[in-house]
């Protein structure tokens, strides 16, 4: 009962708490807006709906303190289609988190036995943007739509979408390049997303002393190049995948000449904006 009329909520639209009617009294324009800011009040529904691979779902979550817990997950229409769906409670995990520290709210779908990113979509509160990213280029997302305590809100932020952005490497297959110049060459770290983790390849200046690792937490990108006996040459970046800009996190002036990002064979490094 409760799934049926969490989906019903979801189909008939923002004004739909007591009734689909459309002759409920409209919104007086000068009462209070929900914004994404209302999906950190305790005790908020936040609801996503899209399409996945021509299948409409609907995931709802609700704030509990400082974390959300999932509520309800369904395929919109599923009573009338005998087919098996794309994603579903038994085979995927789905999560939505507050990243207090950069102001986020992510949510992720991952299959539970590889651990495959299928899909996140990250939400910037002060700026008010978003960006869905699906974790396979096999995978296609549309129609992705959030609402906070039943209000459509996804039509007042902005979209990221276009040319290659640095949420690209966080699709499964993505092949990102690092290059790091520095004082006793140029050493390149290539890395290829195998879904959710990245394997590296170093070459260049003293390949055999450097480990490069590459990691996605909370909407940023840790790129790390650590030399096995020379501290002063190691070089650490985070790359903040919504708003596209970086800040040095591990950086030694006397060692470091320059770097370069590429993602699938572009480069994006003049695209990026420095963190200050």
């Amino acid at each position: 009962m409760m799934q049926w009329m969490i989906a019903a909520i979801l189909i008939c639209g923002a004004n739909v708490l007591t009734s689909c009617n459309q002759s409920d009294t409209p919104v007086n324009p000068d009462e209070y807006m929900v914004t994404l800011e209302d999906a950190l009040n305790d005790g908020t529904i936040v609801a996503f709906t899209f399409n996945l691979d021509g299948e409409d779902f609907y995931v709802v979550f609700v704030r509990v303190g400082d974390t959300y817990e999932l509520l309800d997950i369904g395929k919109i229409g599923a009573l009338t289609r005998a087919d098996e769906p794309t994603i579903s409670e038994n085979d995927c995990e789905f999560t939505m988190e507050h990243d207090k520290a950069n102001n986020l709210l992510t949510f992720t779908v991952k299959e539970k036995k590889t651990g495959d990113l299928i899909l996140t979509a990250i939400f910037d509160i002060k700026q008010s943007i978003f960006e869905v990213i699906p974790g396979n280029s096999q995978f296609k997302v549309t129609g992705f739509k959030m609402k906070v305590s039943d209000v459509e809100i996804t039509q007042m932020l902005k979209e990221n979408e276009g040319d290659v952005t640095l949420a690209d490497a966080l699709v499964k297959g993505a092949k990102i390049e690092i290059v790091y110049k520095w004082i006793e060459g140029t050493t390149t770290f290539t890395f290829t997303n195998e879904g959710g983790t990245y394997s590296c390849q170093v070459t260049g200046a003293e390949k055999e002393y450097f480990k490069g690792s590459l990691n996605y937490e909370g909407g940023t990108l840790t790129f790390r190049a650590d030399h096995l006996y020379d501290r002063e040459s190691n070089f650490a970046v985070k790359f903040n995948v919504l708003n596209n800009t970086f800040k040095y996190w591990t950086i030694h002036n006397d060692v470091y000449e320059s770097h370069t990002i590429s993602i699938n064979g572009t480069d994006i490094t003049k695209t990026l904006k420095e963190e200050r």
